[in-house]
């Protein structure tokens, strides 16, 4: 056998060198020897200059460096040991960071619904502000208010509407138009219904018996805010061109009302389909009342109970103690139970024959809530971080906004987030007051297949910001959750216009229903006017992923 030498490159040899170089440094760092031999593997060199070739000051710089080197992970432990909250969060931050390259999504976006803020004229389709979004019948449909109109006494102002987009590339056309006036009174001659509170879709899979329906069937449910006081679902089952109504209480309140949110939901111990309207008549003496329908096939329209379901303890029933104290925010299904977010409580359904609500956890401010705070917003569900099962996500509406997650095993919260804080650090500016998540939160993922992300849609007070509108952030902003619990913060404009309209609050985010938008296409619509009069202000836009 032939042994062949092993050719060595310059490279090689240099190397080799410097790794000459840096055993002597170590065992020169290392030898009791007086300090001046060098203990070389060569042999012991008295008062040298160089050593392989080095001169002797590298040796010195090489031997502190490794000093470091060697020393720095000691320390490291020692401060893993000595501060572990401080490394915790640092370690949090780190992978907040990495997380948010990796889930950096972009959206291109484009105005959907072709209102001009500068347009002061009064046409068929107008509106302050775009409350709601949602997708029924491969279509999607929008609820636009009037609230603080400018030109309300102008007889030829709409009142609430809901609108329709048959397509990405069709034209928005009005579906509702409740456009009666009030006859008598202080109000005499405005819209009698002068806002859509809440649009939502549901599906039914059994009528009011517990029956199997042949196909599942889709409803579209419209609330409103009615100056006569009438709390009135406006609904529309998919299929039909016609829109039905129903009174949930016909005693004339002569007030404000308004029907603020919906939920279709299967009681699991009868094994039903029922619909939820969380209502509220303002000012008056009357509890803050939950009332449930069912769907009959038989004239396909849904059958509302006429008496509202009870609290399991009265004397907790959620009355109204200030301005937007009482409001029914939302509902959202969590571990298989249906939980409701009233002010700062949320109230967990007792299902079957005789339901009821049963005060589960109340929320205790570090300072109290506003005179028109509605409390806690936003009521959603997200898979628990801690790998148990499923979690609450809820939003308060106070100084600072704070994203909760509560345990509904447990009813423990976790402040996932300072929302006021993060705003203040990605803005530079300080942050007074904000809402996020008006009504709810957007399940999304960027492929259009998987759960992922949260978005919550903004409304922020920044009065020192050039530019704001009544002291808020002119900015459409939405505010991205990870299932890890990192966050980032995207920001909706459509830069095709020749002039950047105030967007200033995201009410409602949604999935697109088109299938012929890309993956992972969302709309998101809003404007709050805050009792300030505006004109042609709400806004409805279109992302689409790149």
């Amino acid at each position: 056998m032939t042994v062949r030498p092993i050719k060595r490159s310059a490279h090689s040899e240099k190397r080799n060198s410097v790794a000459r170089m840096v055993l002597s440094t170590i065992t020169y760092g290392c030898s009791r020897k007086s300090p001046n031999i060098i203990a070389t593997p060569t042999g012991e060199m008295a008062n040298p200059t160089q050593i392989d070739g080095y001169p002797l000051t590298i040796y010195r710089i090489v031997t502190c460096l490794l000093c470091v080197a060697l020393w720095a992970p000691q320390a490291r432990c020692l401060e893993e040991h000595s501060q572990p909250a401080a490394r915790t969060q640092n370690t949090s931050s780190k992978q907040m960071t990495d997380r948010k390259v990796q889930d950096q999504v972009t959206f291109e976006w484009r105005r959907s619904l072709p209102i001009d803020q500068r347009d002061t004229a009064i046409g068929i389709i107008g509106g302050t502000e775009a409350r709601a979004l949602a997708g029924m019948d491969g279509r999607l449909y929008a609820g636009i208010g009037y609230w603080s109109d400018s030109q309300e006494a102008n007889p030829e102002l709409p009142g609430g509407q809901v609108l329709a987009l048959d397509s990405p590339t069709s034209k928005w056309r009005v579906d509702l138009n409740l456009d009666e006036r009030i006859k008598t009174g202080p109000a005499a001659g405005k819209r009698r219904y002068f806002a859509i509170a809440v649009l939502r879709s549901g599906t039914f899979t059994t009528d009011g018996n517990g029956h199997h329906l042949a196909h599942p069937v889709h409803a579209l449910l419209a609330g409103t805010w009615d100056r006569l006081g009438q709390l009135e679902v406006f609904s529309k089952v998919e299929g039909s061109g016609s829109w039905s109504m129903c009174n949930l209480s016909p005693e004339d309140q002569s007030r404000h009302a308004e029907i603020r949110s919906f939920y279709v939901y299967r009681d699991k111990v009868t094994n039903t389909d029922h619909v939820f309207a969380g209502t509220r008549v303002n000012g008056a003496s009357l509890p803050t009342r939950i009332y449930s329908g069912e769907f009959d096939p038989s004239d396909r329209t849904i059958h509302w109970n006429k008496t509202a379901e009870g609290w399991g303890d009265q004397s907790l029933a959620p009355n109204r103690t200030t301005h937007s104290s009482g409001r029914i925010m939302g509902f959202a299904e969590c571990n298989g139970k249906l939980y409701t977010s009233i002010y700062n409580m949320i109230f967990e359904r007792q299902d079957g024959a005789k339901p009821s609500w049963k005060l589960v956890y109340t929320y205790k401010p570090m300072r109290p809530f506003g005179e028109r705070s509605s409390g806690l917003r936003g009521l959603h569900t997200v898979p628990d971080p801690e790998g148990k099962g499923q979690a609450l996500l809820v939003t308060t509406e106070t100084r600072p906004c704070l994203l909760l997650r509560i345990n509904t095993l447990t009813f423990g919260a976790v402040e996932e987030l300072n929302i006021s804080a993060f705003l203040r650090k990605e803005w530079s500016t300080p942050v007074r007051y904000a809402i996020a998540g008006y009504n709810d939160m957007l399940s999304y993922s960027p492929n259009g297949e998987s759960h992922s992300q949260t978005l919550i849609g903004l409304h922020a007070s920044t009065p020192e910001l050039p530019g704001t509108f009544k002291t808020f952030n002119p900015t459409g902003a939405i505010l991205v959750r990870n299932d890890d619990a990192s966050f980032r913060l995207g920001e909706i404009e459509d830069r095709s216009l020749n002039y950047k309209p105030i967007l200033q609050a995201v009410r409602t985010v949604v999935n697109s229903p088109f299938q012929s938008d890309p993956p992972g296409t969302i709309y998101a619509g809003g404007f709050d006017a805050g009792g300030v009069p505006v004109h042609n202000t709400a806004w409805i836009y279109r992302g689409a992923p790149h």
